[in-house]
């Protein structure tokens, strides 16, 4: 294994993408994408990004246990304004609808890989940002945060 936080974020990024087909997901150290994109996706963009990490040899020669912070962060172009309350609601509403289905899914959620000696356990989700006002205001963008705690279990550190 390369980079413990590198390798996590892929697997929970590949996780994301079974809970969230219709979205835009991939990997990010800023958790707020640029404008442009948000235009041209047309969707939803799902960063996995890494927060913090800390890890402890549990056996002499075998397993590492890392305790790593991610937050899944919801980014979306609203299509409509405030000029059209309803409409902006509804949009996100669906929006929210999304976040507490990730919100769900990252609940003592077990990814296992036996052949890379790796096992990531996903739980404690919070919500750090349901809805940023500031963003639904000045940008006319909808940004929410997950925060997870995740345990990741390695049997062999070089791979």
């Amino acid at each position: 294994m390369k980079s413990v936080i590198v390798e996590t974020t892929k697997y929970v990024l590949d996780y994301l993408k079974t809970i969230a087909p219709n979205a835009l997901c991939r990997r990010a150290y800023d958790p707020i994408a640029d404008i442009v994109e948000l235009r041209a996706a047309n969707k939803p963009i799902i960063l996995v990004v890494p927060i913090d990490r800390t890890g402890e040899l549990l056996r002499e020669g075998g397993t590492v246990k890392n305790d790593l912070i991610i937050d899944i962060v919801v980014n979306a172009k609203l299509q409509h304004s405030a000029e059209e309350p309803e409409l902006q609601v509804a949009e996100i509403d669906q929006l929210i609808e999304l976040v507490e289905m990730i919100f769900a899914g990252c609940h003592k959620r077990n990814i296992k890989d036996d052949e890379n000696g790796i096992e990531i356990h996903l739980m404690n989700p919070e919500h750090v940002v349901l809805s940023d006002i500031e963003m639904i205001q000045e940008r006319n963008c909808f940004l929410s945060a997950i925060q997870i705690n995740v345990k990741v279990f390695i049997d062999d550190l070089i791979n």
